[in-house]
């Protein structure tokens, strides 16, 4: 389902999501200088027409969770800046939520929402709480947007492998759908290096 032609999902607007750190963030080579040239211009072509997973992995600091901030920021201007059908999720606060013993969520439309909300933009997936009843509902988690083919965009530290040696491997290769999963790892910390916005800097784990 693509998340232009959905219905509303009763959520708060995807503008009222986005961190206010990303406010300045978007999807050019002028507000992305040190990234990779084909990272920023894949993220520009899918601000403007989101389908499948666009996965960002890489070290701190390496600019991932901007260029995912850019990309909220334009498809909030490309389409409108009310939109309830997409959602920024924080994801450590969203595993934070998870009931070890149960199964279930507190409260249990955090992840419904993070399942059914056609366009998603997880931010720090698998940061946080990684114990195996977690890692069972972050499966469940892909699985069903993969299976509906909802349109996601996540960033992460974890690589394929970490994912593969959490006993993930299934996620690799549904987040793989259709577009692979992009690197940003680099030696610096943008953050730190004044490669950033002074508003971003420090602010972000990507």
């Amino acid at each position: 389902m693509r998340f232009d032609q959905a219905t509303d999902h009763g959520a708060m607007p995807l503008a009222a999501t986005i961190p206010p750190e990303f406010a300045d963030a978007w999807p050019d080579r002028a507000h992305c200088p040190d990234m990779p040239k084909s990272a920023v211009a894949f993220a520009a072509q899918y601000a403007a027409d989101p389908v499948g997973f666009f996965v960002l992995t890489g070290s701190y600091g390496s600019g991932k969770s901007w260029l995912m901030g850019g990309i909220a920021n334009a498809v909030v201007r490309r389409h409108n800046p009310t939109i309830r059908t997409a959602t920024w999720l924080d994801g450590p606060k969203l595993a934070a939520g998870i009931e070890v013993d149960y199964g279930v969520t507190v409260p249990g439309w955090r992840v419904d929402r993070a399942k059914t909300t056609p366009l998603v933009f997880l931010d720090d997936f698998l940061t946080g709480k990684t114990d195996a009843r977690t890692l069972a509902v972050w499966d469940d988690i892909i699985a069903a947007r993969h299976a509906a083919r909802l349109a996601t965009v996540i960033t992460t530290n974890a690589s394929s492998g970490d994912m593969a040696g959490m006993g993930l491997g299934r996620i690799v290769s549904r987040l793989a759908w259709p577009h692979g999963i992009r690197q940003l790892s680099r030696d610096d910390d943008l953050r730190q290096t004044g490669k950033l916005t002074a508003k971003q800097k420090g602010q972000s784990n990507g």
